[in-house]
């Protein structure tokens, strides 16, 4: 009998969702065939949240501290866990992982080592890129989850090539989220909308990067020309109190509902009538994939990913930081017949079942994984 492949998948801090990527690559390998552990250095789940479906699962409980600096506990724990179960196949999430396994691999000698690259700016830092040059070997291969994040990577110039290189794209249960959708008037209700309002809508985290106060400037103007228009907010983070001094400031109180941050939040996707991403910058942008899931037009920013994920003929693309553009680009949308917002929603639909599919997504990593595309 064949023994099974080892594989560990680590991560910098505990983090599963409902549609979580990372629980996707696990997914797609059976355990006849892969004994896949889940490696968590920092934090471990709550009274009721979600645990991986990994067949084995380590926290190794250390602070934030700890995973700074020169990270001697983090290496000494990485080290002696890895060599006592001697993996045949590593992947690790974002730098700080990497930068851990690509110094310890020259003791553990795992053959496969596989990094994610999620986005721009992990490898800015000139000691990250020396590092790279310094211990990039045969062993090492990188996925990028967009092309322009692939095209980041190898303009560095630091270890990254041609051939060490992959683009997996991104992808989202479709099914399972399809199902998930609630009906447009259970969405409005929880979020407290009216029937007649034109909803338009964006999710993430309430940081600079991801354009809010952009996005509020935009919509004061597109109230002059859509009076009926609602902007609803869904995410939570820093630049919460300035955001809301800042609809205070454009007079949009009434117009704008900061909802917070919701679990699952892509379920309440139905709610709109136009999806917003004003982002600065962004790797990929799983939250388009949900927004297609729910058939609605897009208008978003013309950076990072976005354009790859979107398409070159489908969504309004705008320049980021464009308040004008970004504004007229939503009126735009209210001047559609609701047919015309209809097919554009299932020209995305469809887009999203020919591209972002979690089938190849699983069978893509399992692929790499299990060397057949090494």
């Amino acid at each position: 009998m064949t023994a099974r492949i080892k594989v560990m998948q680590l991560q910098q801090k505990y983090y599963v969702r409902e549609t979580d990527l990372h629980e996707e690559i696990v997914k797609g390998l059976p355990r006849s065939e892969f004994d896949v552990s889940s490696v968590y250095m920092r934090d471990r789940p709550k009274t009721g949240e979600l645990e991986s479906a990994s067949e084995h699962i380590k926290y190794f409980g250390l602070s934030a501290k700890q995973m700074k600096g020169l990270r001697i506990k983090a290496k000494k724990y990485l080290l002696q866990y890895s060599s006592n179960e001697q993996f045949d196949v590593m992947i690790s999430h974002r730098f700080k992982p990497l930068d851990l396994m690509l110094k310890l691999n020259r003791k553990l000698n795992i053959p496969r080592c596989i990094n994610v690259v999620h986005g721009f700016g992990d490898f800015d830092r000139f000691y990250r890129r020396a590092t790279l040059r310094r211990y990039v070997d045969e062993k090492w291969r990188f996925v990028a989850v967009s092309n322009p994040v692939k095209d980041y990577l190898l303009d560095l110039k630091c270890g990254f090539n041609e051939d060490n290189v992959r683009v997996i794209k991104n992808a989202i249960d479709i099914d399972k989220a399809v199902i998930g959708l609630l009906s447009k008037e259970e969405a409005r209700a929880r979020l407290g909308l009216g029937e007649n309002d034109y909803v338009f809508g964006t999710i993430g985290r309430l940081v600079k990067v991801k354009g809010h106060t952009f996005l509020l400037k935009s919509f004061a103007q597109t109230l002059q020309h859509v009076p009926n228009a609602k902007l609803v907010i869904i995410g939570d983070g820093g630049l919460r109190d300035e955001l809301n001094m800042e609809i205070e400031q454009l007079s949009l109180s009434g117009k704008v509902v900061m909802a917070g941050h919701i679990e699952s939040a892509y379920q309440l996707m139905s709610a709109l009538d136009v999806f917003v991403l004003p982002s600065l910058e962004e790797g990929f942008g799983l939250v388009l994939l949900e927004a297609m899931v729910a058939k609605l037009p897009v208008v978003a920013s013309k950076v990072g990913g976005i354009p790859d994920v979107v398409g070159e003929s489908l969504g309004s693309l705008v320049e980021a930081r464009d308040v004008d553009g970004l504004a007229q680009a939503m009126v735009a949308t209210n001047e559609l017949s609701p047919q015309q917002r209809r097919d554009e929603g299932e020209k995305m639909f469809a887009r999203l079942l020919n591209e972002y599919s979690t089938v190849d997504y699983r069978d893509s990593y399992r692929a790499l994984i299990d060397g057949n595309d090494w």
